[in-house]
């Protein structure tokens, strides 16, 4: 897995989500419903950190199918669904 490579991640929630990585100094903070580009390497971190997966399954949305699939979390079928799929 390219750790470097950005994917799209989407604030699928209707509220603000914001996450910090203090190993990598990174902050983000999502509005609902926006998209920022973000580095492979990142998510991985975010997702071994404490909530970090909770965050992931819950309230963010990777739009790569298949890095979702190399993450070390696990994500169940429902993951991959949106407004338009439900």
């Amino acid at each position: 897995m390219d750790i470097n490579k950005k994917v799209q991640v989407r604030n699928r929630s209707n509220r603000i989500v914001i996450y910090h990585v203090d190993d990598m100094n990174v902050r983000r903070e999502f509005q609902p419903g926006e998209t920022k580009l973000i580095p492979v390497g990142e998510l991985i971190a975010l997702s071994q950190k404490a909530g970090g997966a909770y965050i992931i399954r819950n309230s963010l949305f990777i739009q790569d199918a298949p890095t979702v699939n190399e993450m070390p979390m696990k994500v169940e079928p429902e993951y991959y669904l949106d407004d338009k799929g439900v």
